[in-house]
């Protein structure tokens, strides 16, 4: 059917891409226009096209599906979908309808769906018929008015709602036969199901909202254009929708709303350098980085940058003087276009506010897009020059909150009647809370890095260092080499752990989230957290940081500990890498008094700041003797 609707309409596309390039020659702003149709002609293959079955692209889509299974079958990675949600789809809406308004809409659309979930998923499962058991549904299951159920059958039809199960897991365009049949594609579903069905929810709650909101908005306000400017007749009065314009317009606006909150993964909407099969694989969850850095970009160019500028409303004006419309009727649109304009600065301001407000209530101040590029750069310049090469901004800033910006509030909570020791460490719970996010902290749940906006954060992922140039860049390449080089170097990993009899350790590196997960919330409830060399990170866990931990979300604390080893390890390795470098250079340079004494006076400095990692003369001489030895065997 998905091929035969191709054939069908292709020539019709193709037709419609050159009837645009005449139409828009005579319009102005042409070139904008312009790059409209470029785009779509260059996504055009990928549009007609049928599924590639190269072997690269079937060995791409293989790996891609395992990736996917091995990485985000945790029940964490669909609560996460849920959290991105509520940070990015909801201030989206607020900011257009207010964001009292949106969340009474969208608890309201929460609660329909979990008033299906007796009847869909429970009974079927008590009555032991657990191949009927469905999820719940707003759209399938809800009892909702004729208009609701006419919108949400629209969405239903229009594959709105099952976009990500459809496109992203089965590809229902390209092999609609396999969708129903075999064991695999069970297995897929299955395997797949809560992560999709949180996609799901998403779009439910987000489509079925705007959708209420926008009907109720256009069925009170007149036609309009697109610059705002209203429709009126020929006395001068507004046109109101029609029910049925009202209906469409608001479907639109849902589907708009949801696609740039939510975004559009289908193969035909996905950026077009993603979809070959190599990038397809190093981008496979770079999708999110993409949507997230648009949706801050774009709301941020909105505070300071309407769609269209006051100039073009000037254009606007002469167009119609030269139409010769009457200058009372000229000052009228002027203004009405001139109040969307100034609309959309404030619903860019409302959208950004809310974005940035629920990230920081989520991950803290560590999760503003402005953390890396900003504070990071501000705390570093303002660093001591001595310290710059060790000197970890993330860690101080961390501290910092704790202690001086939580000190802030400790008199305060003395105000409240607190003791001292109570109020020093609500203080500090508030400062951490600044930094890493009053849920993460209220949850002792590891969110920061799950809902970052930095940029840093969406596109980079930390190294491991090694004091070898070239190892170092190979450990960047693999580490931003995408998920799966990653689960290829997760294997090979778990080969190490089993060959060193740390079983258990290799079966949480090759196993699947959702066995892997609950296998390390159980090695940390009897073992206590520890290194692969046995070295304690953190004990004494909770039923409820087992339980996090088993669903996929890291405790805090562990990850603060982890985070601190990997620290620690690092400055170690830099501080003896850089001891190497100065004996080198008094090993070259052993013959050269001038050479010799200005090493010398570098080791005594090292010696002075890094008394831990002092060479003393025994171990200078011992050096050299080594090295003229090693030099002896080799030109023998």
């Amino acid at each position: 059917a998905y091929q035969q609707s191709r054939f069908k309409f292709a020539e019709k596309f193709v037709n419609n891409l050159t009837t645009a390039r005449e139409y828009i020659k005579d319009l102005p702003n042409s070139d904008v226009y312009d790059d409209y149709i470029k785009e779509v002609e260059k996504r055009a293959p990928t549009i007609l096209s049928n599924e590639d079955t190269s072997m690269g692209a079937v060995v791409a889509g293989k790996l891609s599906d395992a990736t996917f299974y091995f990485m985000l079958s945790a029940p964490f990675s669909a609560m996460l979908n849920l959290l991105g949600a509520a940070a990015i789809t909801m201030p989206y809406i607020g900011g257009r309808y207010g964001y009292t308004k949106t969340n009474a809409y969208m608890l309201r659309n929460m609660g329909r769906y979990m008033a299906t979930m007796p009847k869909r998923t429970l009974a079927p499962g008590l009555k032991g018929q657990i191949l009927q058991m469905q999820f719940p549904s707003i759209v399938e299951g809800s009892k909702l008015s004729p208009l609701l159920q006419r919108a949400a059958n629209r969405f239903v039809e229009d594959n709105d709602i099952n976009i990500s199960q459809t496109n992203d897991i089965m590809d229902m365009g390209g092999r609609p036969s396999e969708l129903y049949t075999g064991r695999y594609n069970t297995v897929k579903r299955v395997i797949a199901g809560l992560f999709h069905q949180s996609e799901r929810l998403n779009r439910e709650i987000a489509l079925m909202s705007v959708f209420e909101l926008a009907y109720e908005k256009f069925s009170k306000e007149p036609k309009k254009d697109l610059r705002g400017v209203i429709q009126r007749d020929a006395a001068g009065n507004p046109v109101p929708n029609t029910p049925d314009e009202a209906f469409e317009l608001a479907i639109l606006e849902a589907k708009d709303i949801a696609g740039l909150s939510l975004g559009d993964f289908t193969r035909q909407m996905k950026p077009r350098y993603f979809t070959p099969p190599l990038p397809s694989l190093i981008a496979k969850f770079k999708q999110y980085s993409v949507l997230a850095t648009y949706v801050v970009a774009r709301n941020f160019y909105y505070t300071v940058a309407a769609p269209f500028r006051k100039a073009e409303i000037e254009q606007f004006r002469q167009q119609m003087i030269a139409d010769g419309v009457a200058p009372n009727i000229i000052d009228q649109r002027i203004a009405e276009a001139d109040a969307q304009r100034r609309e959309t600065y404030k619903e860019g301001r409302r959208r950004l506010a809310g974005i940035l407000g629920v990230t920081f209530l989520l991950g803290g101040a560590e999760a503003m897009p402005f953390f890396t590029l900003g504070l990071g750069t501000l705390i570093k310049a303002m660093a001591n020059d001595d310290d710059d090469e060790f000197f970890d901004w993330e860690n101080w800033f961390k501290n910092y909150a704790e202690t001086e910006l939580g000190g802030y509030f400790v008199s305060l909570y003395k105000s409240f009647g607190m003791k001292e020791e109570e109020a020093k460490k609500a203080g500090r719970k508030t400062g951490e809370a600044i930094a890493r996010g009053p849920v993460a902290v209220a949850t002792g749940g590891s969110l920061t890095e799950r809902v970052s906006l930095d940029p840093v954060d969406l596109w980079f992922r930390d190294a491991r260092f090694s004091p070898d140039t070239r190892e170092e860049v190979v450990n960047t390449i693999i580490a931003n080499a995408g998920p799966v080089v990653g689960l290829m170097v997760n294997m090979a990993e778990g080969v190490e752990l089993m060959q060193n009899g740390q079983y258990q350790r290799a079966f949480e590196r090759m196993a699947p989230a959702i066995a892997s997960k609950p296998a390390t919330a159980y090695r940390i409830a009897t073992e206590d957290a520890r290194t692969k060399s046995g070295i304690k990170l953190a004990d004494n866990f909770s039923a409820w940081e087992i339980a996090m931990q088993a669903v996929g979300l890291q405790p805090e604390r562990l990850a603060q500990a982890q985070k601190a080893s990997i620290e620690a390890t690092t400055k170690d390795q830099k501080i003896k890498d850089k001891k190497a470098r100065i004996m080198d250079r008094m090993w070259m340079e052993r013959e050269n008094n001038e050479g010799f004494r200005d090493a010398m006076d570098d080791l005594i400095k090292f010696n002075s700041k890094y008394p831990d990692y002092a060479s003393k003369p025994e171990d200078v001489r011992a050096s050299f003797k080594k090295r003229a030895t090693d030099q002896a065997i080799a030109e023998s």
